[in-house]
């Protein structure tokens, strides 16, 4: 499924991605061979969370003391990691993996079971054991958290790019613009769609943390505008099958330019995400530029029917989510995908 979901970004179009749990480095290597067709990828390798927080997925059995090695574990998806030490222990065998970041989770999720929304999975210290480990690396931590507290505690640690976040104040929005913050949220998941989904319908577990999020996230748009944090594309990549990814993929980048414009849809997608890939330093596989058209950059280019700025469904976008009509591979308005020089759709001829 990873190996045709690869294939199946490139030809939508996305030449780089960055993968923010669960993924090593073998398929990137693959890819950058050209054995496998796919975009680049920045793997994170398991993602680190606190016992009964947002990424312990583990059985009651696993979970129990002296039970077995839990399979997402064994497979490092995810690790459970408590205190300074095993928070350092977790990130150091990431990067030995070949994580090119550090993922953490600090606060509670929405399609999780263990942990409450509001609660606090890390102290700072802790969440700075790992923006220290990365460090030393020359890369680059990133924080799961959807509350205020939590991320305001993750910027505290020194955190330099936060994962939803969307339940923030007025203050620490214009902090993130202020610090230069890189700030990854999926405006699929605030979408009223999104509760027709079984997993969050109306008074399941779930859909109960989600009404929550939804309301305290109202005035989301409004301070994004206002203030113009850096905003990267995001699809949170839940849904892997593809018909269903393909659809999410797409739902996403009109609900963005919905809501924040074509321009701010096309910079998120594009030149801020790829500032945002220098972060990780001498420890970045890519380190020439990504998302720019300028000489010395990655010649990654889309060549499309129409003018995206004017009509962003010219990169595929559209307000169809779960009931959108299947669709083959790609968009016939796309018509070159290029990727480090080499062509890998062309449509022109």
């Amino acid at each position: 499924m990873a190996v045709a979901n690869a294939r199946d970004y490139l030809m939508d179009g996305y030449t780089t991605v960055r993968d923010a749990c669960g993924q090593g480095d073998a398929m990137k290597k693959l890819i950058d061979q050209d054995i496998l067709v796919g975009p680049r990828i920045y793997p994170s390798g398991a993602c680190i969370g606190p016992r009964s927080g947002h990424t312990d997925w583990r059985s009651p059995r696993d979970r129990a003391e002296g039970g077995p090695v839990a399979q997402v574990e064994e497979l490092n998806l995810a690790v459970v990691a408590d205190g300074v030490d095993e928070i350092r222990s977790a990130a150091r065998r990431n990067l030995s993996y070949g994580a090119t970041q550090i993922k953490l989770t600090v606060g509670g999720g929405v399609s999780s079971e263990l942990d409450p929304l509001w609660s606090v999975g890390y102290s700072v210290a802790e969440i700075k054991a790992a923006v220290d480990v990365a460090a030393f690396y020359d890369t680059y931590a990133f924080t799961h958290a959807y509350t205020d507290e939590t991320v305001q505690m993750a910027l505290d640690a020194g955190v330099k790019v936060i994962e939803h976040g969307q339940m923030v104040s007025e203050e620490t929005v214009k902090r993130m613009a202020d610090e230069g913050i890189f700030w990854s949220h999926n405006t699929a998941g605030f979408s009223p769609i999104l509760f027709m989904h079984p997993n969050f319908a109306p008074g399941t577990p779930s859909g109960t943390k989600l009404a929550v999020a939804h309301d305290q996230s109202k005035d989301l748009i409004e301070l994004v505008k206002k203030y113009k944090p850096k905003v990267v594309h995001n699809v949170d990549t839940v849904l892997s099958s593809i018909g269903a990814a393909r659809a999410h993929r797409d739902f996403e980048k009109y609900q963005f330019a919905d809501w924040f414009g074509n321009h701010a849809m096309l910079m998120s997608a594009t030149s801020t995400p790829g500032e945002l890939a220098q972060l990780t330093g001498q420890r970045n596989p890519y380190p020439e530029k990504l998302g720019v058209i300028e000489a010395g950059a990655y010649a990654d280019i889309l060549i499309v029917d129409g003018n995206p700025l004017e009509d962003v469904s010219v990169l595929g976008a559209q307000p169809k989510w779960f009931d959108a009509e299947p669709r083959e591979e790609g968009h016939k308005s796309i018509r070159v995908i290029m990727k480090d020089g080499k062509i890998y759709k062309n449509t022109l001829d």
